[in-house]
């Protein structure tokens, strides 16, 4: 979802109704990298898809939660950022693109991880090297679809050593699964995180 793609009648009512001034705000859009204004961007989106928005439990076509993740750059991928949690029916995996991260300009990455092939694709790929090594032999290569990257994801909570921080976030959700582990997997990317802690 683009905030260019927001009809221009319902832009009008969402941002009166958020308080912002439309006129300023498009004076701030010049620039795209001042973060309270792509927060406010952010903020225009949300309230314009709160119908389409679940939880982490209860996901929708998009997700605005909070909950304590596991983060960083993955593995051999470092262009791509990644994020997993969970409640206790519900194990989620965030990732995109590290270019896409405020203060992190300079990067000249071409490939966009926050695309479902290539997120779902660097994903089973970490999976499958990992399932080569001892002691990870549970997790089968051969499951079919989608059903890879939830078992990815699934083995990421279990296994990934990485710092653990509170966030709130508001994410595309992109497949969803049955696991083995959680009742409901799902993967999503990111619009926005914002570490609480």
């Amino acid at each position: 979802m683009l905030f260019e793609q927001i009809p221009s009648k319902r832009l009008n009512k969402i941002t009166a109704n958020l308080g912002i001034n439309l006129g300023f705000l498009k004076a701030e859009f010049q620039s795209e990298t001042n973060a309270v204004t792509l927060a406010k961007k952010v903020m225009i989106i949300e309230e314009y898809l709160a119908n389409k928005t679940g939880t982490i439990d209860f996901p929708k076509d998009y997700v605005c939660d909070e909950a304590y993740v596991k983060w960083g750059p993955y593995d051999e991928f470092d262009e791509l950022i990644y994020f997993t949690g969970a409640t206790n029916s519900t194990g989620f995996g965030l990732g995109g693109s590290m270019r896409n991260c405020v203060g992190n300009g300079n990067s000249s990455v071409t490939t966009s991880y926050s695309l479902s092939p290539y997120l779902v694709s660097a994903l089973v790929k970490k999976r499958a090297i990992r399932c080569t090594s001892p002691g990870i032999s549970t997790f089968s290569t051969f499951t079919p679809g989608n059903q890879k990257a939830i078992a990815a994801i699934e083995e990421g909570l279990i296994e990934d050593k990485a710092p653990v921080n509170r966030i709130k976030f508001f994410a595309k959700k992109l497949l969803r699964g049955d696991g083995r582990f959680y009742k409901n997997v799902w993967l999503g990317t990111p619009i926005y995180v914002e570490l609480k802690e």
